[in-house]
């Protein structure tokens, strides 16, 4: 009998079907999170978010005739998310799930997977790597976590965030996918330009130092470059051309009006959340809190409306969730209630 999921190429028709298909369910996605906000829901948008568009990456018609990010996909994908236990889950190409606890190094060299944590390490002896094998590494909200890729570069996971990468990068180029926020330290290679790609734009890469947010329920995907050089392109047609920063650029790309702006930026704030601090120049409070909810994997319901209280300072994460909240709503004026992960603050 036949196997009806055969190595068969798809025609040009099969794989615009196939990306239509994988729009339509992120768009379901999208409005799902929109209407009703549960954190507990977040970890498996960005999963379902990571493996659609990895699917358009591998199956949408390549004008340059160039490899995409990989050339299959295995076939079954567990949903990482639906783990209880909060910790960081490590898919390896061959299904294998690895869990992981927070702040744990994960590292790549050839056919053997290093882990450290709590000051031990851990060798994984990993099939023979293949261009078709790709690797996910889901990072839940309150974790956080760093991974070494293949070629030697670094990237530093926030909460809430998935990369899709290859167990070994294609010859012409090295390609990974991101929801969330990563920080990057990409291995200068020439000739073999290291590409990140997200739900609304693609950034190219020569060797630098950069950080991208590109959370599914923000409104926005912000890149900020602190050494080196990036370009930026769209990953729909005809939204905007090739941008390339420069660093301490900041480019921010409006989903809802699908327009850029770009401005000048220290980096302090971007990248504060490796050093387990959130900082702010005038941001609103609804804005302050998602960021917390997702250091903290935790739902915080405020009574009244919050859009006109905007905050600027420093926050560090590391101290418990309801410190960082009292610092920024007054006890003497709300009482903050905190059941598990749900945290209630109302005006006394």
């Amino acid at each position: 009998m036949d196997d009806p999921l055969d190595n068969r190429p798809l025609s040009d028709l099969d794989k615009q079907q196939l990306w239509s298909s994988i729009q339509s369910g992120i768009l379901a996605r999208r409005k799902k999170v929109r209407s009703i906000r549960r954190v507990a829901w977040a970890g498996a948008a960005c999963l379902c978010l990571a493996i659609g568009v990895s699917l358009w990456i591998i199956c949408r018609p390549d004008p340059s005739g160039e490899s995409m990010l990989v050339r299959q996909m295995p076939q079954h994908i567990p949903d990482l998310s639906a783990d209880t236990s909060g910790k960081i889950q490590l898919m390896l190409s061959d299904g294998k799930i690895i869990q992981l606890e927070d702040e744990s190094t994960v590292s790549y060299r050839d056919s053997l997977l290093e882990i450290r944590q709590h000051g031990m390490q851990a060798y994984h002896h990993l099939q023979t790597p293949q261009l078709s094998q790709l690797h996910m590494l889901y990072v839940p909200y309150g974790k956080r976590m760093e991974v070494g890729l293949p070629d030697g570069s670094t990237v530093w996971l926030n909460a809430g965030s998935t990369l899709t990468f290859p167990a070994v990068f294609a010859a012409e180029r090295r390609e990974v996918y991101i929801t969330g926020e990563g920080y990057f330290d990409v291995k200068h290679q020439a000739g073999h330009p290291f590409i990140v790609h997200t739900q609304d734009i693609q950034i190219n890469v020569l060797g630098t130092s950069f950080n991208v947010s590109a959370y599914e329920d923000d409104a926005y995907t912000a890149t900020l470059l602190l050494d080196g050089s990036i370009a930026l392109t769209s990953t729909k047609p005809d939204v905007f051309g090739e941008i390339r920063m420069k660093p301490g650029n900041r480019v921010t790309f409006h989903r809802e009006t699908a327009t850029i702006s770009m401005k000048e930026n220290d980096g302090e704030a971007d990248i504060s959340w490796r050093k387990k601090q959130l900082m702010f120049q005038r941001n609103s409070l609804p804005e302050i809190l998602k960021k917390i909810e997702r250091v903290y994997n935790a739902s915080i319901d405020v009574a009244g409306d919050q859009e006109s209280r905007t905050f600027s300072g420093s926050l560090d994460v590391s101290k418990p969730l309801r410190d960082v909240l009292a610092y920024l709503y007054n006890t003497d004026e709300y009482s903050i209630t905190q059941q598990e992960r749900r945290v209630a603050i109302r005006r006394k």
